[in-house]
């Protein structure tokens, strides 16, 4: 009975393994810029590439690179948020405001690098049709600096981009990216290099969708630092307010992803140095415990299976014994009957197993030899004029 109750009650492992995991999380998440659980069985998207999971009716990322409360990208000191008050992009669509994601982390290496990501621009794309869009950007600088000015663009549809720089300003490299990179085009003044990036060696990415942080990372290993992030998933038009000479931080020794710190599974993730993890505390007794639930549910699915092919074999085995076989019948008796000239021979067998009377063979004679009567023809008569 033990058995049968477990496999008919799932959630109980999952309650447990729930319990669990907010037990081994200390982090603590405000109702702000959160995601509430999805429908009756508490969804969470993004499981395999988010780690989501649902706690106290909110999704909750452990995988790298995403932060825990908001499941938004973060890599190096890119805290993705969402509708920041700090965002240095303005996103709109035929005059209507975007939600915006963006990070003003002012983290410079090499390079002074600036990041716009869109899904589309002003052409709305459907399954197998992938219009090309237009997309005007537009930079309000102020503040100076010495190091190259560098402005990455990236979408996924197709897009035209028009790049207007203020007088004064150069722009030492634009670089363009996205899936539909090979049709997409950018143009503008004052820009002294255009770039297109290898898709998919270069991927794209608006904050949510795409693969953000694929390309921050690309950006903090080829330049040593990125500016700011601003992406929405439309827009026509893009403000970008750009304050040169005012960083926070200058990244002298370019960040390294080419290894990844071993964390446990329910833990939250470091997100600071991402390659030099702070210490992380193991739940030991709540693996434990989780594995051996997970270990008796199990064996007791395995039971019931054994025991469901156990009864169905007897099952078959007891209605094939009981039921009735015929006797085998011979034949008893065999008459010759004569009718219209043939001889018919008649085999009598004996009744059924149930009493009822068993139908008469009957053989025929090998053959049957009829004779036609003879037929006479008269002549015509002969022809007369």
């Amino acid at each position: 009975m033990s058995g049968s109750y477990l496999v008919s009650s799932p959630n109980l492992f999952f309650l447990l393994l729930l319990i669990l995991v907010q037990r081994s999380s200390s982090q603590s998440c405000t109702n702000t810029d959160t995601r509430e659980c999805l429908g009756r069985f508490n969804y969470c998207s993004g499981s395999s590439r988010l780690g989501s999971t649902c706690v106290d009716s909110n999704c909750r990322c452990t995988s790298y690179y995403y932060d825990y409360c908001t499941c938004l990208p973060t890599v190096g000191g890119c805290h993705i948020a969402y509708n920041a008050d700090n965002a240095v992009g303005s996103p709109s669509h035929r005059g209507s405001i975007q939600t915006t994601y963006s990070c003003d982390v002012r983290e410079i290496g090499n390079s002074e690098v600036h990041v716009v990501g869109i899904y589309e621009g002003s052409r709305q794309s459907s399954f197998r049709y992938h219009p090309v869009g237009e997309v005007n950007v537009k930079l309000v600088v102020s503040g100076e600096s010495s190091l190259p000015l560098v402005l990455v663009i990236v979408a996924y549809e197709p897009i035209n981009w028009r790049v207007e720089v203020p007088s004064g300003v150069t722009v030492d490299r634009v670089l363009l990216g996205g899936y539909y990179v090979a049709n997409s085009a950018a143009s503008g003044s004052s820009i002294s290099a255009f770039e297109k990036l290898p898709y998919p060696t270069v991927p794209y990415g608006y904050g949510t969708g795409g693969n953000t942080v694929e390309l921050l990372k690309y950006l903090y290993r080829r330049f040593g630092g990125v500016a700011s992030f601003s992406g929405c998933y439309r827009a026509t038009d893009w403000t970008l307010r750009i304050d040169r000479g005012n960083y926070n931080n200058t990244l002298t020794t370019p960040l390294s992803f080419t290894t990844r710190p071993t964390l446990p599974r329910f833990t939250r993730r470091p997100t600071s140095q991402f390659d030099t993890p702070a210490s992380v505390s193991v739940n030991i007794p709540g693996i434990a415990i989780s594995l051996s639930v997970l270990a008796v549910m199990i064996c007791c699915v395995i039971g019931t299976w054994i025991s469901y092919s156990t009864r169905k074999r007897k099952t078959v085995a007891t209605s094939r014994a009981s039921r009735p076989v015929p006797p085998r019948t011979s034949p008893t008796a065999q008459t010759t009957v004569q009718e219209d000239g043939c001889t018919v021979t008649a085999t009598s067998l004996p009744p059924n197993y149930d009493g009822s009377e068993q139908i008469h063979i009957i053989e025929p004679p090998p053959y049957v030899v009829f004779k036609a009567p003879a037929v006479t023809q008269e002549a015509p008569p002969p022809y007369q004029e």
